[in-house]
C-alpha cells in the first residue's frame, strides 16, 4: 500500500513541476526598448518593437523636462526631469502607434515619436 501511495505522490510531483516548466515558458518576458528625450527629439525617432509585452524606457538626456505620450496605447509619463529614466510596461498589439512630448511647444518643434508593432 505504502508503495502505490509513494507512485501517486510521485506521479502528482513531476505533473506539477511538468505545469510550473510549461507555464513559465510560456510567459514571455517583455521586450526591452529604450528611448532617449532631448530637445526637441525623440531617439531613435521610430521603434519597431514585436507585438506583445513591452518595456519602454525614457531617459531625458535634455535641460528641460520632457513627457512620452503615446495615445492609442493610453501611455502618458509625469514630467520627466532631465536626467531621469521612466519606465512602463504594456502589452501593444500589432499596429503603428504615435507618440509625442507634450509639454507646450514641444510637439510642435518635432518632438514626435513612431511605433510599430509586428
Amino acid at each position: 500500500m505504502r508503495t502505490r501511495v509513494a507512485r501517486h505522490v510521485a506521479w502528482v510531483v513531476a505533473l506539477g513541476v511538468v505545469v510550473l516548466a510549461a507555464t513559465a515558458a510560456g510567459a514571455a518576458a517583455p521586450y526591452k526598448v529604450h528611448i532617449t528625450l532631448k530637445e526637441f527629439a525623440f531617439v531613435p525617432k521610430t521603434i519597431t518593437v514585436p507585438a506583445g509585452p513591452v518595456q519602454l524606457s525614457a531617459t531625458n538626456a535634455g535641460t528641460v523636462e520632457h513627457t512620452l505620450v503615446i495615445p492609442a496605447l493610453k501611455v502618458k509619463s509625469p514630467p520627466i526631469k532631465p536626467g531621469q529614466t521612466w519606465t512602463v510596461t504594456l502589452t501593444i498589439p500589432k499596429g503603428t502607434y504615435q507618440g509625442y512630448c507634450d509639454v507646450p511647444g514641444h510637439k510642435e518643434l518635432g518632438m514626435v515619436l513612431t511605433v510599430v508593432a509586428r
